[in-house]
């Protein structure tokens, strides 16, 4: 079976990135900035035909999402829950400073080894978690549009997460990796293997450049 040529982006800028918040399953939207990126990730993609548009059921990345939609009017909007943001659980939310010093432990533990961390809470997930929900969905786009093209907007932890899957890196090595907000990956995939084309680019935000933040 031929591979499915995936566009993985990340969703723009909100007032949560920039206020140092841990963002997880907050509903969180696009901030000004985020629009202005939003609009340049999409003029970036005016020009590529798509035979699907997917994304994150979070408004953050559904108004990304938009941004791109507005140039491929003829494709039909497809919302994934699988491709959300990774569930931090009782820390969602909350800003960076006060989780350093209420939960030092977990903090100890996400540095030493992320990949053994649950995040806390009844709901609270932990990376292979998303790594493997995240995986299905692009396993069923590989499936759905063999030797297609798919863009998917989505969020920090599940981009992260599938690059390990790409370049066969453990899970507790993902902090080696970063993506900006409003970048674009390129992922040749098939369920058995994937090859990475392009990683983290950002040239079409070099005019409104935004301060780097997890979620």
């Amino acid at each position: 079976m031929k591979r499915t040529e995936l566009y993985l982006l990340r969703h723009g800028t909100t007032d949560a990135n920039v206020h140092g918040l841990f963002l997880g399953r907050t509903d969180a939207p696009l901030n000004a900035q985020g629009l202005v990126e939003a609009g340049h990730l999409g003029r970036r993609l005016a020009g590529i035909e798509f035979d699907a548009l997917v994304s994150s059921d979070l408004s953050r990345a559904r108004q990304t999402a938009a941004a791109i939609h507005a140039h491929h009017p003829a494709l039909v909007l497809h919302i994934d829950p699988r491709v959300r943001e990774m569930d931090l659980g009782d820390l969602d939310g909350r800003p960076s400073t006060e989780v350093a010093r209420d939960e030092p432990e977990l903090l100890a533990a996400w540095r030493a080894d992320p990949s053994t961390v649950r995040m806390p809470g009844p709901s609270g997930e932990t990376l292979k978690d998303v790594q493997d929900r995240a995986s299905a969905a692009l396993d069923d786009l590989a499936d759905r549009f063999p030797g297609g093209r798919v863009a998917v907007v989505t969020h920090t932890f599940v981009l992260l997460s599938l690059m390990c899957r790409v370049l066969e890196l453990p899970l507790s090595r993902f902090r080696r990796l970063f993506v900006d907000r409003a970048s674009l990956s390129v992922v040749d995939w098939r369920r058995d293997d994937a090859v990475l084309r392009r990683f983290n680019e950002t040239a079409h935000l070099a005019l409104h450049p935004a301060p780097p933040a997890e979620g």
